[in-house]
């Protein structure tokens, strides 16, 4: 095994990165930084009415005799809208009214659905869609994910080993999540490559995390180590990988595991 920084020991390294909210300044010590990456929630408004339009630009009069008076009425036409009748309003100017030439209303002309909020193995998701008239927005729940990802042995065991380190210290366990599996497969198989905390096309590690709903992510790295029981090892004796793994913010891990010219390469991937 090589160190990146230090000799004889595995090499390990950390980010977790922040936006939004702004960033934590990275680690001055081995190669280490730690941050958070913070991204705004999504809030669905609920469906809004349609205001009647009201079209009066210049409103026509009537008469009418009603014993000894004789009603003047002006008309006021409203449009029909997504939610509302349309209709003419006749006054007279002692206050009678009437109404006539309904007109049914539209009803919504809804756009396509777009995710608002990615559904988990852990949380349900959500969905919207808006009237492309009114704005009226429209939203469902999308079910949560199936797991189906199967853990190989080595995968789970530095899940139990995390979760067992985050009990020491009265934090709840970390739930594994099926649906940031594969980012944390294509980070283990890019550190084959590119030992960093970039990736090899020059853009930041977390972009792998890309349309997965969160406010805050993190990532570990190491390689060398034969055993789950040694990264973690060397992941907790290191102070900002620490952090990572007894982060409070944090709920939910994936775990990739590659291996290349007889080398292990392991990767956590943290959210919240």
């Amino acid at each position: 095994m090589r160190f990146k920084n230090i000799a004889f020991a595995a090499a390990v390294l950390l980010i977790a990165v922040t936006a939004l909210s702004g960033c934590k300044g990275q680690g001055a010590s081995g190669g280490n930084s730690s941050a958070f990456l913070k991204e705004e929630s999504v809030v669905s408004s609920s469906e809004s009415q349609s205001a009647p339009e009201e079209i009066s630009s210049e409103p026509q009069e009537t008469s009418k005799t009603d014993g000894n008076h004789t009603h003047e009425y002006t008309e006021t036409v409203t449009a029909p809208t997504c939610t509302a009748d349309g209709y003419t309003l006749h006054k007279c100017s002692c206050g009678k009214t009437y109404k006539d030439n309904i007109v049914a209303k539209k009803g919504h002309n809804f756009g396509d659905w777009a995710v608002t909020k990615q559904a988990t193995t852990a949380a349900e998701g959500q969905r919207q869609r808006v009237c492309t008239v009114c704005g009226a927005k429209e939203t469902e729940k999308i079910a949560k994910l199936t797991a189906s990802y199967n853990q190989t042995a080595e995968q789970a065991e530095i899940l139990r080993l995390v979760n067992a380190e985050r009990a020491k210290v009265g934090l709840a366990e970390l739930t594994y999540r099926d649906d940031i599996q594969s980012a944390a497969d294509i980070r283990a198989n890019e550190i084959t490559t590119l030992f960093e905390h970039k990736r090899p096309d020059g853009s930041d590690c977390l972009s792998v995390l890309n349309g997965i709903s969160k406010h805050y992510a993190g990532e570990n790295i190491a390689m060398g180590q034969p055993t789950p029981a040694a990264v973690m090892a060397d992941w907790m004796n290191s102070v900002g990988h620490k952090e990572n793994i007894l982060r409070g913010e944090f709920t939910g891990i994936a775990v990739g595991i590659a291996e290349k010219n007889g080398a292990k390469y392991w990767v956590q991937i943290f959210v919240g």
